[in-house]
């Protein structure tokens, strides 16, 4: 199971034609609701290199669901 759920997201992550930027701002926003410290954590660094800043980053911490 953990075979083809990685060769998705990478597909996500490398093959998908959704701007970058836009992409890391949902999956900081799906980590964030579903209180996923390790999904937030592997992605923070990800969406900085897409040019997600800190300022946006910090809205999602005011935002409901955030703990």
């Amino acid at each position: 199971m953990a075979k083809p759920f990685a060769r998705f997201a990478n597909t996500l992550l490398t093959s998908i034609k959704l701007d970058p930027k836009l992409r890391e701002i949902a999956v900081l926003r799906v980590a964030e609701l579903s209180h996923s410290v390790y999904e937030w954590t592997q992605h923070l660094p990800i969406a900085a290199d897409c040019g997600v800043s800190a300022e946006q980053v910090s809205h999602f911490q005011r935002l409901p669901g955030f703990n």
